[in-house]
């Protein structure tokens, strides 16, 4: 009786129907999805930015479960043509295995070339503000303070750049071939307690950076330990933001570093530094525009900094050449460094005769 069963062609015919009906469910998902992805990000990317969102195409392989959105871009600010947010590609390789998590599993994200534009119009204010607002009072809406299920693999950034103009201090930056490499994040329990190490590395400003770091973001300790190594950093384009309140005011210098920091997050947040920070070419000028001091390098060894606890410890410090100016007046008392000049409604008294002694290696000229 069950060999006839099996035999019969009603049988076959139903399994037919079911397995046509199940490459047709995977060949409409294939045709439709795109489009109603497309439709779907930017309606609610835009309602939720504030600003227009666009795609330029979706691909989808549901019998892969891969995902790539191409073409993104994000409107600038006040109607300007140029976008303030683009991105070549975002791929994302997700998995089945998500539905039985209760959260994403994805294998591989891709991000190509993504590029950011920023302004900064007035003090602590970007042009980017109404998105930061709009997401700020999302996020206060949103009671939920548990964290999600995910777990993100091989996560890669290429190509990355930002563009920032400072029309406050009237300076230009730019952070370009950013590469970061990211084997996985995991908030699922089984994942925790697993160590990450990222890589990343860009240019600013025509100076490199590379870093590498093992972490455990999701750990009750959170422990971190990273190397930051810094080549050739010209301080020049930094100028502007150096402080007016001090009686100093750089002119050049190049800096080398190589840092390790250890975060370690308990009852209190500790951070130590070490390593090695190396200035050269250095040179100070006080605020009448006068040169003060200069040297060729300065080497210091940090032996344990913690910023937060106020705790500064050093190894050796050397410094190789230095020069120091010193400023006497007519009656040959050392002048003190020039204060800012402040608006006052009278016109500021002439200034005392001035004679100056340059002090190389700290020994006066005769």
């Amino acid at each position: 009786m069950q060999l006839q069963f099996w035999r019969s062609a009603t049988l076959w015919r139903r399994l037919g129907w079911g397995a046509a009906a199940v490459v047709a469910l995977w060949l409409l998902t294939w045709l439709s999805f795109p489009w109603a992805a497309k439709q779907l990000i930017e309606k609610q990317g835009s309602q939720a930015l504030g600003r227009a969102l666009t795609v330029g195409k979706v691909e989808f392989s549901p019998w892969t479960m891969e995902l790539s959105l191409h073409d993104l871009a994000l409107a600038g600010a006040d109607g300007q043509p140029e976008p303030q947010v683009s991105i070549a590609r975002i791929y994302i390789d997700a998995e089945l295995s998500s539905l039985l998590r209760w959260g994403p599993v994805v294998d591989a994200i891709q991000l190509d070339s993504p590029h950011i534009r920023l302004a900064q119009l007035e003090p602590g204010k970007l042009d980017i503000q109404d998105i930061l607002d709009k997401l700020g009072a999302d996020k206060k809406e949103d009671s939920s303070g548990d964290l999600p299920r995910f777990a993100l693999y091989n996560i890669e950034i290429s190509d990355g750049r930002l563009a920032l103009q400072d029309k406050v201090a009237g300076a230009d930056h730019l952070l370009k071939d950013l590469q970061l490499k990211l084997p996985f994040v995991s908030s699922l329990p089984s994942k925790r307690q697993v160590k990450v190490q990222p890589e990343l590395s860009f240019d600013l400003n025509g100076s490199r950076f590379a870093s590498e770091a093992q972490s455990t973001p999701f750990a009750q300790d959170r422990k971190t330990a990273a190397t930051l190594t810094v080549h050739d950093l010209d301080l020049k384009p930094y100028l502007p933001y150096w402080p007016a309140s001090l009686p100093l005011k750089l002119q050049d210098a190049m800096l080398q570093a190589r840092i390790d920091v250890a975060f370690e997050q308990h009852t209190d947040s500790v951070v130590r530094l070490s390593g090695k920070v190396q200035a050269t070419g250095a040179k100070l000028q006080d605020l009448a525009g006068k040169d003060l001091l200069q040297w060729e390098a300065l080497d210091i060894d940090l032996a344990d900094v913690q910023p937060l606890a106020g705790v500064v410890k050093l190894g050796r410090v050397s410094l190789q050449k230095p020069s120091l100016a010193l400023r006497l007046d007519a009656n040959g008392q050392l002048l003190k460094f020039p204060e800012p000049a402040k608006p006052t409604a009278d016109s500021a008294a002439p200034a005392p005769a001035q004679a100056s002694a340059a002090v190389p290696a700290a020994a006066a000229d005769p």
